[in-house]
């Protein structure tokens, strides 16, 4: 359980389905340092787009593309990194 996990404890969350996982949220209130896995999802994403493309593309880009479209979605939804 989330509640037995020690203070210095990190919690890295792959989910790419879910915007707000409540395991991620309750790690969050604890004060725990949380990884929501969108880092790791833009960057895969742009290195096989690298790899079928043959063009790089900044990692930031990416991350700037989702939070617009996370933002016009959806205005209360949190900043994406």
């Amino acid at each position: 359980p989330i509640e037995e996990l020690p203070s210095h404890a990190v919690w890295a969350d792959i989910n790419y389905w879910m915007p707000n996982p409540p395991q991620l949220e309750a790690c969050r209130k604890r004060g725990l340092l949380v990884s929501d896995g969108l880092g790791m999802l833009v960057h895969q994403g742009v290195q096989s787009f690298e790899w079928f493309v043959g063009k790089s593309v900044p990692p930031q880009h990416v991350f700037d593309a989702i939070a617009h479209t996370t933002t016009a979605l959806d205005p209360k939804s949190p900043k994406v990194r």
